[in-house]
């Protein structure tokens, strides 16, 4: 008989001076079966320069990773979504236990809704935020700005001057 998944989560998003930080926190209620494993939603392999966890006593945004936290014990990259997972020792996420702060580093600089996955047995899926994966930009265009502007004007006055002088001879 499959049980169920309970209890809370955090999420935040933080600016950094490279980009945006995803933050995650669960506490397993203590009806809760334990928690495998905690996933993200869709994330640019493109935009994640860093993954992992803060240490206990380290704080980002308004979470806190306090002393009995339970850290991951491995991440796993199955497509574009990011498993934090607690399978092995030194164990699940029990009922009654949070997890340390899940760090998500990426370059964005813009995010979205998207959401979080809560495993055991089952999977519930919570809302929580995505990267926005950066749209290129073009360059400059050579000859655009006051360069081509000059250059243009001066073509249409040599123009304009030539034309002055060309005289018209009569039929």
């Amino acid at each position: 008989m499959a049980g169920t998944v309970s209890g809370t989560y955090s999420v935040e998003v933080i600016s950094t001076p490279t980009g945006l930080d995803f933050l995650i926190q669960v506490t397993a209620s203590g009806s809760s079966q334990p928690i495998a494993t905690i996933s993200t939603g869709d994330y640019p392999t493109s935009i994640i320069p860093d993954v992992g966890f803060l240490t206990t006593g380290s704080t980002a945004g308004t979470l806190t990773s306090a002393a009995g936290d339970v850290a991951p014990n491995n991440l796993a990259r199955p497509t574009t979504a990011i498993d934090f997972n607690f399978a092995s020792p030194p164990g699940f996420l029990t009922p009654g236990s949070t997890s340390d702060v899940l760090v998500l580093e990426t370059t964005a600089i813009a995010f979205t809704t998207g959401t979080v996955g809560i495993i055991d047995s089952t999977t519930a899926t919570v809302a929580g935020f995505a990267p926005v994966a950066r749209v290129a930009v073009p360059g400059p265009i050579a000859g655009a700005g006051l360069p081509g502007l000059i250059f243009a004007g001066g073509g249409l006055l040599a123009w304009w001057r030539r034309k002055r002088n060309t005289v018209a001879v009569p039929a």
